[in-house]
């Protein structure tokens, strides 16, 4: 396959490898398309520089050759990328069960994260994404156990499911103005988060966005009209909750195992409480409700005394 290369192409290549094991990858600003016949042969080496046509600007696993990723079989060497600038777009699963990558740099120019891309990235620490990124693909850091702190971009309009799913030791979210979706489990089991603080121009929180973030005690959403089934499920550490005039339909299993939850502050907008919402919330021995609001005989733990304004 090498002879497929350009010679001039194949000189660059060979001229920057030596026969140590791979720990870093670095990428050439001409670059920027990983193909079979350069991984095959190269990537057992300790350093890549790939020399490639200026118009190529994805990085990405070539269909149907890659079931985990291009470096999935070497994901006990790489250790530290960097990516120039000038890429645009990082492909699924590009470094999927990269188990030792620490660390990772990314241009500015990328505007968009396939799915699974640094999931299983069970070392990596710090990562600082782009500020012109626009998609985070789905589960795109799932499971990084590490990781930290996170920024989000402040064009990134959408986090998509699961996509910071069990980053158990995670402690600081930046949530941006134009951040107006959270959808399934994008943040399911952060154990170690513990502050949700959300702009207005969220408007939508969904599927166990939340759910098993054990130690937040500080939530802050304003207004968002429907929170979804099981949002902030298991959240034990959580004590007290306002929530602001424009929500209008607390769902299933919304609160539910917040065993710690003591007061609830309820909006005059709201028009329902669904079945189980506050399930199991043990402490909470008192609510206050707006008249009209429709709730089910066990929306609320039997111990809670219920109070119509």
């Amino acid at each position: 396959m090498l002879s497929k290369i350009p010679r001039n192409i194949l000189l660059k290549i060979l001229e920057t490898l030596d026969d140590t094991t791979l720990t870093r990858l670095a990428i050439d600003d001409k670059l920027i398309f990983f193909r079979d016949f350069i991984l095959q042969n190269v990537i057992s080496k300790e350093r890549v520089l790939l020399y490639l046509e200026k118009n190529h600007n994805n990085l990405e696993r070539k269909t149907n050759l890659w079931s985990e990723g291009p470096f999935s079989d070497y994901h006990y060497k790489l250790e530290y990328i960097t990516i120039p600038e000038g890429v645009e777009h990082l492909g699924s699963d590009i470094f999927y069960k990269c188990i030792l990558l620490k660390e990772v740099k990314l241009p500015n120019s990328i505007i968009s994260i396939g799915h699974l891309a640094f999931s299983y990235c069970t070392m990596l620490k710090y990562i600082e994404l782009p500020e012109n990124l626009l998609w985070l693909g789905c589960n795109c850091f799932q499971n990084c156990s590490n990781l930290k702190s996170i920024t989000i971009p402040k064009d990134l309009g959408r986090i998509t499911r699961n996509t910071f799913d069990r980053c158990y030791s995670l402690e600081k979210v930046e949530f941006p103005k134009n951040l107006w979706k959270i959808e399934d489990s994008a943040f399911r089991d952060c154990l170690s988060l513990k502050e949700i603080n959300l702009k207005k121009e969220t408007r939508s929180l969904e599927f166990a966005a939340f759910c098993g973030c054990r130690n937040i005690e500080k939530i802050h959403i304003s207004g968002i009209p429907s929170i979804d089934h099981h949002v902030f499920r298991e959240c034990r550490n959580l004590k007290t909750i306002n929530l602001q005039e424009g929500t209008k339909i607390i769902r299933e299993f919304a609160f539910d195992d917040c065993i710690n939850l003591e007061r609830v502050t309820f909006p005059t907008t709201l028009t329902r409480i669904a079945s189980n919402a506050f399930k199991r919330c043990a402490k909470l021995k008192e609510v206050r409700l707006s008249k009209g609001v429709k709730i089910n005989e066990n929306s609320f733990p039997g111990h809670t005394k219920i109070i119509i304004n």
